[in-house]
């Protein structure tokens, strides 16, 4: 192990507080990761909704909304067609942003280490867009394999239980239960050590410039000699990935699980508590947006760092001021 986990940590939070330009970066790139949301759903004794003329009220007028809802959307079906483009539309925007950023994210965390004093936004994302064909095709050679197989085994797994449909099915839901849980008990911890080699691939192929293939190559050198320095940092990592995310998540949580506690025990009777926690998740969305970035750049700028650290990459670069230009 060539690095220091507390001087890497700290490291990596100064070059972030140095160039906050990594921040847009960050929240770009983190577009594509996605955060649980915890909610309750206890039950008092007291809360039948039956209890409770408004909240029967209240489902009533969803249940009619949905309905007039449904029987507009079949005498409109071009609703159906425009909707599934926004959503590819919306989504190749993703995937473009998502990448760019995750790519500046890297570029410019090795920018920082190398000495550049001023990093600029439109650069590092002219200079991105060189590796975005490569990034998209690094991923499609490790994640879609591992998608189709899990997609396959769960198909094949439920039609084994075609024959079975006819026993009790407290017995089909019981070895569904015990399948999932061997299944997760195996899968969890193998996703955990294929991200970690990722993250590595992903340096070769930005930092280095290498093609895919010599990049998987590379990645794999670089996080077989470094296996338990990156397991241990990927630990470290998770914990604090968690912790922010409790913390940025709170003040949804201290809005949500009340509400949706004094609906379930049948206390709230009309929309506007709805409307009003509606109102604040959006004005608070972008706000958790932005503290996410920050996150995803201060967690990509620590990877950044242990590659560069363990591969020993040219320390000369940080006398030269132009490096931007020269790996545009």
């Amino acid at each position: 192990m060539n690095f220091n986990f507390g001087e890497v940590l700290v490291h990596a939070w100064k070059i972030i507080w140095k160039h906050k330009v990594l921040w847009i970066f960050g929240i770009l790139a983190s577009c594509g990761s996605s955060g649980g949301n915890s909610s309750g759903n206890s039950r008092s004794s007291s809360g039948d909704f039956s209890e409770n003329p408004l909240a029967n009220d209240m489902m009533r007028d969803m249940v009619a909304f949905f309905e007039r809802a449904v029987e507009w959307i079949k005498e409109n079906p071009w609703v159906i067609f425009v909707f599934v483009g926004v959503i590819l539309v919306l989504w190749l925007i993703q995937i473009v942003l998502t990448n760019v950023g995750q790519i500046g994210l890297i570029r410019g965390a090795y920018h920082a280490e190398m000495g550049v004093e001023k990093i600029r936004f439109g650069e590092l994302f002219g200079e991105s867009l060189g590796y975005f064909w490569r990034m998209i095709g690094l991923w499609l050679v490790v994640w879609l394999p591992i998608i189709l197989a899990l997609v396959g085994i769960f198909v094949a797994f439920f039609f084994s239980l075609e024959g079975e449909l006819l026993t009790e099915e407290a017995e089909i839901f019981g070895v569904l239960g015990l399948f999932f849980l061997a299944f997760c008990c195996c899968l969890i911890p193998f996703m955990f050590v294929l991200g970690l080699y990722y993250l590595q691939v992903e340096r070769a192929l930005i930092l280095e410039n290498k093609g895919v293939f010599s990049s998987l190559a590379r990645g794999w050198q670089v996080f077989s000699k470094n296996v338990m320095g990156i397991f241990a940092m990927g630990v470290v990592l998770t914990i604090v990935n968690m912790i922010a995310s409790i913390i940025i998540g709170i003040p949804a949580l201290i809005v949500m699980i009340p509400l949706m506690i004094s609906f379930m025990e049948g206390n709230i009777g009309s929309w506007q508590p709805f409307i009003i926690a509606g109102v604040f998740l959006c004005l608070y969305s972008p706000v958790a947006w932005v503290l996410s970035g920050i996150v995803m750049s201060y967690v990509q700028t620590v990877w950044t760092l242990i590659y560069t650290s363990v591969t020993k990459q040219p320390v000369e670069e940080k006398n030269n001021p132009i490096i931007l230009e020269a790996n545009a």
